[in-house]
Order: structure tokens, then sequence, then C-alpha cells
């Protein structure tokens, strides 16, 4: 069906005498994705949750993030929706952790390893700390090694790789996979020390449609071990603090880029004229408030 003049769409764009009348699918999956994502809060594994105590759990992926967040986000405060960018990331994220989760166990062996467990949810007896490892893993040589899986785009490989030359893992990811470690050893469901982490980057290669899957294998020191149980008593703190005088935890520290110092990048807002976090989705409120929420 075609129209005669112009028809503004609530977005605020026009659509030409010419043009038919089509749907605004980045609109649509906007919505959708917030159905979504309210679907999945309801599981409650994703979701804060807190102790006998009233204190916030810290999640695994979380221990390299930002305290503040951590604090607005338990506290109750407004969550922004993802961008409909994110999420399709995201989606894509889902679908590959879902494929693994549920044929990963039933391979009898790969290249001589084999999967020893697979997304299980654990909470850390003596701190604050759950998670759930993507695959807990073991080697032709009888190691242990705990797994994680990350998607990412082109950009997004190129950038990892420039900024951790060494062994090209992002520190956050460390962090995490070693916080998977802790938990596993705490449960009992491994003997001895997980001294061997490993993820796997699945990048789509620039231009095509090929991807790749970079496995990269690196030692859970006792300084990462260190480095988990600090940020997890940090962020405990934090909360207490917060509760017994309403202040919350400083925002990342800037960072210095092009020859200025900037917002940490995690703290990129949207637009000109649009508060929300390109990455974060507590950004808006966050920015909203100084020391108190």
């Amino acid at each position: 069906m075609r129209y005669h003049g112009y028809l503004e769409r609530p977005s605020g764009d026009a659509i030409p005498v010419t043009a038919p009348i089509v749907p605004d699918f980045h609109a649509v999956f906007e919505r959708c994705f917030e159905l979504r994502e309210a679907q999945e809060a309801a599981d409650g594994w994703h979701t804060t949750r807190f102790d006998e105590n009233g204190v916030p759990y810290v999640h695994a992926s979380s221990t390299g993030g930002c305290p503040r967040e951590y604090v607005l986000r338990a506290a109750g405060a407004h969550v922004d929706p993802n961008t409909v960018d994110s999420m399709t990331n995201f989606a894509l994220g889902n679908a590959l952790h879902k494929v693994l989760e549920d044929h990963l166990t039933s391979l009898p062996e790969f290249d001589g390893w084999k999967c020893l467990f697979s997304e299980r949810g654990l909470t850390h007896s003596q701190m604050n700390l759950v998670g759930k490892a993507d695959a807990i893993l073991q080697s032709p040589g009888g190691d242990i090694v705990l797994f994680d899986l990350k998607s990412e785009a082109a950009q997004g490989k190129t950038l990892r790789e420039r900024d951790n030359p060494l062994d090209h893992v992002r520190p956050e990811h460390k962090l995490q996979i070693a916080a998977g470690a802790l938990l596993a050893e705490d449960a009992g469901i491994v003997e001895g020390r997980i001294e061997t982490g490993m993820v796997c980057y699945i990048s789509r290669l620039l231009g095509k449609n090929s991807w790749s899957y970079e496995a990269i294998a690196f030692a859970i020191t006792d300084e990462l071990r260190a480095n988990v149980v600090r940020n997890v008593t940090d962020r405990v703190n934090a909360w207490n603090n917060y509760k017994a005088t309403g202040t919350l935890p400083s925002r990342l520290a800037p960072i210095r880029m092009y020859g200025k110092m900037m917002p940490d990048w995690k703290c990129k807002q949207r637009g000109p004229d649009d508060e929300r976090g390109m990455y974060c989705q507590l950004r808006a409120v966050c920015f909203a408030h100084e020391d108190k929420l």
C-alpha cells in the first residue's frame, strides 16, 4: 500500500510519497529484546541476588567491572535497556553458548580433550561470589581447565589485540575465569587447584562470511586469585558503606585518549542529547548523581 504525501514515524523519520509503508524493524527488535530481557530477569540467575544479611552477590562476570554500577544495580536504580546493536551481539553470543551448553558434554572427546561440566551455577561458601562457568575441561594430559566463550565484532578483536599485546586476553576475562576456578574449587567439583584458564574468542572476519575461533590458554596465578578476592571484598564494602551512609562509590577513573583525559570508555553516552550509556545500562543514573543516590 502506498500513501500520498509524507508519513512521520514516532522516530521522526519522514517517509517519501513513493515509498511503501514498512515496519521499522530496528524498533521492532528493540521492543522484542526488551521483552526477552524481562523474561530472562525472571529466572533470577543474572539478576541481583542477596545473601541472608542483605548483601548482594558479585557475579563472576562482574569481578572486573565497576563497583558503582554494582551498588546502583543492587540499590534498585533505574536500568536502561541495552542498545539494539549490543543486544544483537548478545543474541549471537547467547546462541553460541546454548550450542555448547546443549551438546559439548555429549562429545566423547575433541582433540583428546573432554568436557567435565557445562554451565553449572555455583555460589561460593566463604565470600559473596556467584558464577556459571561455560565449561570445565580436561586436557589430553589430564589438566583441569576453566573455559569461557566470548563473541566479538571484528573491531573488538582488533582493539583487544592492540590493548593486550602479550597474550590478547582482556584482563576482565581473566578475572572472570579465575573467579570461576575459585567457585569450582570451593564446591568440590574438582580435585585440587585449577591452574589453567582458557578463553575462546569467536570473531567475524571483517567483510567476510567467515569466523575466527581463537582459543588462548593462560595461567590462573595467585595474583589473579587475590585480585578476585579483593574485588569481591571491595564491592561488599562499598555496598555496606552505601547502606550505612548513602554514599556511592566513585565512578571509573578517567583515561587518557587522543591526548586528553576523558571518561572511561565504559561510561560513553549514546549521543550528545542522550545521557543513556552506550555500554552501561546505569550511566544516566550514575551521572545524574555525585555521591548520593
